[in-house]
Order: structure tokens, then sequence, then C-alpha cells
């Protein structure tokens, strides 16, 4: 047994990917095709900042992310990640990407949203859309999402999905103030 096949096995999501529809967004399971606008997505100044990286990443790396994100892959081999294009209602490219990288039952949300799909209420309809999923088709009870602080439209985002704020921290010691929120989806 090859380690690469024990990783995958440690990986597995315990449920298939859907598309998922909400009002103004529809959520696709990521495809192979999509790694070119995946890669303009994380180009994106603003996006690959809130990242914290340093830079923008190469395509040889965000192609990387890429097939992680699609094969359900997380950082952690005992966590395993769903990750979903966002399209919004009308249109055919994909404005954004959102993630949950999942530990038993608890999730941790990523929303990267291209400036295309901004003002359009695409964060808002796409996590609306996964956590009514969440609820009816996953075990995942409580769905946990960071914002910098210096970002009042993430932290406005999490308010309206209802999740509480459980105060700021510094983001993995680099100086930035981070404020984490949960929701609980089963309590």
């Amino acid at each position: 047994m090859t380690i690469a096949h024990i990783i995958e096995h440690l990986a597995t999501r315990p449920f298939d990917l859907e598309e998922i529809r909400g009002s103004d967004v529809t959520l696709r399971p990521l495809r192979d095709r999509d790694l070119d606008w995946i890669f303009a997505l994380y180009r994106e100044t603003d996006v690959w900042g809130a990242f914290g990286w340093k830079e923008p990443r190469n395509r040889g790396q965000v192609g990387q992310i890429a097939a992680a994100m699609r094969k359900g892959f997380a950082d952690d081999p005992r966590m395993y990640q769903v990750a979903f294009a966002i399209v919004c209602k009308g249109e055919q490219q994909p404005c954004g990407v959102i993630t949950l990288k999942v530990a038993n039952d608890a999730a941790d949300l990523t929303i990267a949203i291209a400036k295309s799909g901004r003002r359009k209420h695409a964060a808002l309809g796409a996590a609306q859309a996964l956590f009514e999923w969440c609820r009816a088709k996953t075990p995942i009870r409580t769905i946990l999402g960071n914002a910098l602080h210096s970002n009042a439209a993430s932290i406005e985002l999490m308010k309206r999905l209802g999740m509480k704020d459980q105060g700021v921290q510094d983001a993995a010691g680099d100086g930035r103030s981070v404020r984490h929120f949960e929701s609980d989806l089963k309590p």
C-alpha cells in the first residue's frame, strides 16, 4: 500500500457532492477545467492578501490547491474538504469558490469571491445555500468562520448568516487580527 493510497482513504468525504441551488446562486462541485478561473481569482490582490499570502501563488501552486479541493483533501489528513464553484444566477462563469474543511462534525468555512461577483450577494447566497445543504445532507453540526478584523464586508457576512462572534485573536502569529465566528447548524 502506497502513502498516496493511505492518504486518499484518510481524507474521504462520507457523502457525495451535488449541485446546490440557492435563490441567487448555484453551487456546483469543482471541475478539472476550473483551473483558469480559480487561478485568476487567486491572483486578485485582496483574495491572496486575505489568505495571508505574501505574494500571489503561481499557476502550479494554484493547480495543486484546486486539485486538493476537487479531491476533497485538506491540509490535515484527518480532515476532508468540500468545495464548490459559486455561479451567480443568469451567469455561466463562476464568480467564486466556497469550501468547508471538515473534522468530525465541525467545519471551517472559506469563501473567496472575485471582484465580478461582489455586490451581487454571491457570498451570502452561497453560504446560506451551503448551510441548508449541510443541515439536510451531512453530519456537519458546527461551522466556524474567520474574518480579518479589517475586512468589514466579511464580518458583516458572518453576522448576516447568524454566526456568533467569538472574539478577536492574532492569526498564526503574523500580527493580523482575526475575528472568529461560529454557527450551530443542528443545536
